[in-house]
């Protein structure tokens, strides 16, 4: 089960679905950025985290409801994400380049 964006949450999520090895050695880099900011329309049960990685940025977006949601994701400075269609129950990612590129949020579609 998933809380609501919270560090510890994300530490669960680390150990179970992301391969260790895709992680840098520095937690505080690995940590999660969540904010409920710059979510536009977007259902209180969709969860997101934030990765910083050494070449990359990444959201994962769970969708805890009961019923599908199309959310976008929103980055400063660079291309959103199109418009996906995420299951209830289920989970998506979004990769963009490292650099001065900035996630903005999530936009229901």
């Amino acid at each position: 089960m998933f809380g609501k964006r919270t560090g510890a949450t994300l530490g669960i999520i680390a150990a179970t679905t992301f391969a260790l090895s895709t992680l840098t050695a520095n937690p505080a880099a690995a940590s999660g950025q969540s904010a409920a900011a710059g979510q536009a329309g977007v259902p209180s049960c969709v969860d997101y985290w934030v990765w910083t990685y050494r070449t990359a940025k990444h959201v994962t977006i769970a969708n805890n409801c009961r019923y599908r949601v199309r959310i976008k994701v929103v980055i400063a400075w660079g291309p959103d994400s199109p418009c996906m269609t995420i299951a209830a129950k289920g989970r998506v990612s979004w990769r963009w380049a490292r650099g001065h590129q900035r996630f903005d949020g999530l936009r229901k579609c």
